[in-house]
């Protein structure tokens, strides 16, 4: 379980997750619709490790985060920075409210 923030910021939606010790390469993000979908995988140590204690995340992860509104894949932005994946997927035009002006007669 890789752990993640979702925040909502005007009309976009940020997913925060912290992903230590991974590239840009080591992580694929899918957006179909109202659903973005994470994954990708930690560097594991050989089998002969013997462990204490381990907490730090090793393995293959997929995390999946379902959004109230569509999501606008195109103008998406993601970038790893000090150990955390940030992306930015703002809300699809078609979702957004729009105001109707009424004609007279």
């Amino acid at each position: 379980h890789v752990p993640l923030d979702v925040l909502a910021d005007g009309d976009s939606y940020v997913i925060e997750m912290i992903v230590p010790g991974l590239e840009p390469e080591d992580v694929e993000i899918e957006i179909v619709e109202k659903t973005i979908y994470i994954q990708g995988e930690f560097a594991s140590p050989g089998e002969d490790v013997k462990y204490l204690r381990k907490e730090r995340p090793s393995g293959k992860f997929r995390r999946v985060v379902r959004l109230p509104k569509l999501l606008d894949m195109e103008k998406s932005e993601a970038k790893i920075e000090k150990g955390i994946l940030s992306l930015r997927v703002p809300v699809a035009e078609e979702a957004l409210p729009r105001t109707i002006k009424i004609k007279a007669n």
